[in-house]
């Protein structure tokens, strides 16, 4: 669980998974409208870059959505750069394989 405020870190694939996973919950509804009910309800009780990531899978899948794509400002992390930078430090501490400063920068 990635709790509610936390940023999502979109190179950990764990997290890929989660939101994966809710994407794929949604998606199996059939109609529209249960979809979107159920969406609303989901929407206060999962991590907010989580919901957000999920509902992009379900609008690039799903026909009858539409294709109203939110600027990318409106859903890109602002804290890119730096996630990508603290999972290669993260991963590198894992596998005792420093990562160069120069790499990171």
């Amino acid at each position: 669980n990635i709790e509610r405020g936390l940023h999502l870190r979109l190179f950990n694939n764990t997290e890929k998974q989660l939101t994966q996973a809710l994407a794929g919950i949604l998606l199996t509804r059939s109609s529209f409208t249960h979809l979107l009910s159920v969406t609303a309800a989901v929407r206060d009780f999962v991590n907010q870059e989580l919901f957000k990531e999920a509902l992009l899978i379900i609008i690039l899948t799903r026909d009858d959505v539409g294709m109203v794509m939110p600027m990318s400002t409106e859903f890109l992390p602002l804290n890119f750069a730096s996630t990508a930078k603290q999972m290669l430090e993260d991963e590198s501490q894992e596998t005792d394989n420093p990562v160069g400063k120069c790499e990171l920068e």
